[in-house]
């Protein structure tokens, strides 16, 4: 297979592998290599491009199914014009089956404005014609049929660039068209301000200047003298003068004081502050002097009163704590331990035999539950069991007639 596409394109091109029973197989490790019809290298040169091919995984592709993708850009080695072939190998049953592809011949790359600018033209089509007409120096689009075969000139350099982005190709199309101040129109525009002439006596102004003040860059004076074409009015001269006197004597128009007025103003501050050290140098350092002896003898008083406190606190006070008011606390309170002593534990109280007719409190709560609510394991019969509530123990034996008489009760403790 045969295909043509552009310098910067992929290319892509697909190939089946299968197993020697000729079952198609997956394989491992498949791989492609790109050579250049005719490469100067002879048949020993590098291949163009190689890379690994991609087995299809879907599930409607049969075993095998691989894709070969080639970038076919300028980076990778790949030139316009040129025509390569596309080889393919993988491993399967160990075996490495070598394969043709298919073959690719590279077009140059389509030039246009987007391509030549490196972005999208984001103007409007209203905009791009001002432009052009700008460029051109025509003040209307009407203005445009007068000059047909001038811009006609020009056609050599659109087809020659035409489909391609070569800087060689560019150099020769503008070299091949032939351009002059007519065909132009801003050119006649340029001649007929008299542009030339204008830069002449620029240059000969300043080149003027130049001699007449010596080196602008270096010089340390000017001589302020009158030029071709004006000249310093002398009362401007004689404003200067005064308004630099006046810096030295009376800032006019911005202090109603001269210079000996402010420097009296200003001595007169410096005094003050000469006082103001002065008495911060004094005055106050000895009032805060006097300030630090009150305050050491006040605390030295509170010191020797908290003595006293701790003295009064150490000896009279723990001495009159150690005397009870009441002599006969100690015996009140000896009753009352005797007393809580002699109270009977709880477990004692559970166990006081013939509490409750010749039956402990703890029996007679065990009696009480099996009737309330233990097991009877012979009911309707002459004598009727009740177990306790552990489901085992049978605490109450009861004999009754038929309307239900007690008759005789045995206890089982």
């Amino acid at each position: 297979m045969h295909q043509y596409a552009t310098l910067e394109d992929t290319v892509y091109f697909w190939f089946a592998a299968n197993d020697t029973s000729g079952s198609g197989g997956d394989g491992a490790s498949p791989v492609f290599d790109v050579r250049e019809g005719g490469d100067s290298g002879g048949a020993s040169a590098i291949p163009t491009h190689s890379a690994s091919a991609t087995l299809l995984t879907h599930a409607n592709y049969a075993s095998g199914c691989h894709e070969v993708a080639v970038p076919a850009t300028a980076a990778n080695g790949f030139a316009a014009g040129n025509t390569y072939g596309v080889f393919c190998t993988l491993l399967v049953d160990s075996q490495n089956p070598s394969g043709f592809v298919g073959s690719f011949t590279l077009g140059p790359v389509v030039s246009d404005m987007t391509t030549i600018h490196g972005t999208a033209l984001t103007e409007t089509p209203g905009q791009l014609a001002g432009r052009f007409v700008d460029f051109f120096g025509f003040s209307t689009s009407s203005a445009l049929s007068t000059h047909d075969t001038d811009i006609k000139a020009l056609e050599p350099l659109g087809t020659a660039m035409r489909g391609t982005d070569s800087a060689a190709l560019a150099a020769t199309a503008l070299s091949n068209a032939t351009w002059t101040d007519a065909r132009a129109g801003y050119l006649d525009e340029l001649g007929s301000a008299n542009l030339p002439s204008d830069i002449d006596n620029i240059l000969a102004d300043t080149g003027e200047l130049q001699s007449n003040q010596g080196n602008w860059l270096t010089a340390t004076s000017v001589t302020v003298s009158d030029k071709t074409g004006f000249s310093l009015v002398s009362t401007g001269l004689d404003l200067v003068t005064a308004w630099t006197t006046d810096i030295t004597g009376t800032v006019s128009g911005n202090s109603t004081h001269d210079a000996a007025a402010v420097k009296t103003a200003i001595e007169a501050a410096g005094s003050h502050l000469a006082l103001i050290l002065e008495d911060t140098g004094t005055t106050i350092p000895a009032a805060i002097t006097l300030a630090h002896s009150t305050t050491d003898a006040l605390i030295t008083t509170v010191d020797g009163i908290v003595d006293n406190i701790l003295v009064d606190t150490g000896t009279t006070l723990p001495a009159t704590l150690g005397t009870p008011a009441d002599t006969d606390l100690a015996t009140d309170l000896a009753n009352i331990e005797t007393s809580i002593a002699a109270v009977p534990t709880a477990t004692e109280i559970w166990q006081l035999a013939s509490a409750i007719d010749g039956k402990t409190p703890q029996q007679a709560m065990r009696y009480i539950a099996a009737a309330a609510a233990g097991k009877i394991t012979t009911a309707g019969e002459a004598t009727e069991i009740f177990v306790g509530l552990d489901g085992t123990t049978s605490r109450i034996s009861v004999v009754v007639d038929e309307d239900g008489n007690r008759s005789s009760i045995t206890y089982d403790p």
